[in-house]
């Protein structure tokens, strides 16, 4: 199986319903270095789902920052009835009636007086029985990831489809250079002669001791190595994105070692089409990290 390239970006909602409650949950992923879900916002009632849902958005997003929002709405879910304080009417009715005989008065308690009392009578919610929900809102969970999934696809297919474009310029750059490495070889190699057999004729020194420096020196400031390490790795960048796992990290180590491989290229070039090649690969590794960055 080909394994498709995704993005840690990505966004996904799921309703489910039944005759008890609708439940709608959302989750945003955004880049972050390892695997973060510490944003999960559930409804007080249900936060002993909260190790379930990590570990069910945990077994599909491997990589990135999520953020889970769970809302539960439904009539059913809260029961309402009316409260009397019994022992405290008693009393109030008692002194009631007390001061209005002692004040000779004709007036009477009224429902409405004792309606609109607030501590003789209220309103009281009760949370009903959630048993089988915490199934359902799993259930809105895992569509939600499947949603997550399909959109993180969806811009990993258009972060591949740069990631080639780029790597198809890079190895075009490598495979000039190494055309160019002869010749350019060569051409140093003469100038260097040269300007060492005018120092030697000039102070008289060892011709056999000129011609050992002149090859260590050439040795050194050979790009050969350097360029065979390059195309190694631009190979290995290749087959990384057929994996079948998660492989941001592993390409941002490879776009690294790459971009040292052409730093030690460009502090040996003496050559003017070395240096302009050089200038261009590190300007691609810098594309190619930047999209590393967005891959999970």
């Amino acid at each position: 199986m080909i394994h498709m390239v995704k993005s840690m970006t990505g966004y996904g909602q799921a309703t489910v319903s039944n005759e008890q409650c609708t439940i709608q949950v959302e989750i945003r992923t955004v880049n972050h270095r390892f695997f973060e879900c510490s944003n999960i916002r559930l409804p007080r009632r249900f936060l002993f789902l909260e190790d379930v849902i990590r570990k069910e958005v945990k077994s599909v997003i491997h990589r990135g920052k999520v953020d889970v929002f769970v809302k539960v709405d439904g009539e059913s879910l809260v029961s309402k009835h009316f409260k009397v304080n019994w022992h405290l009417l008693q009393q109030y009715k008692d002194k009631a009636e007390q001061i209005r005989e002692f004040l000779s008065s004709n007036e009477t308690l009224s429902m409405e007086h004792v309606l609109q009392h607030e501590h003789l009578t209220e309103w009281v919610e009760e949370e009903s029985d959630v048993s089988g929900l915490d199934k359902r809102i799993v259930e809105a969970i895992q569509k939600a990831c499947t949603e997550v999934n399909v959109m993180r696809e969806r811009e990993g297919s258009s972060i591949n489809t740069h990631f080639n474009e780029l790597l198809t310029e890079l190895n075009h750059s490598v495979t000039l250079l190494k055309a160019l490495v002869p010749e350019v070889n060569k051409v140093q190699e003469e100038k260097l002669f040269q300007r060492l057999k005018d120092i030697v004729l000039e102070a008289q020194l060892d011709e056999g001791r000129m011609v050992t420096e002149l090859g260590l020196i050439l040795d050194k400031s050979d790009i050969s190595e350097e360029l065979s390490r390059l195309q190694s790795h631009w190979e290995q960048f290749k087959a990384i994105l057929l994996e079948d796992q998660p492989i941001g990290r592993k390409l941002d180590f490879l776009v690294q070692e790459m971009n040292r491989e052409a730093n030690t290229i460009g502090s040996k070039a003496i050559d003017l089409q070395v240096k302009q090649q050089v200038v261009l690969q590190k300007s691609l590794m810098e594309k190619l990290k930047e999209q590393v960055q967005n891959v999970e």
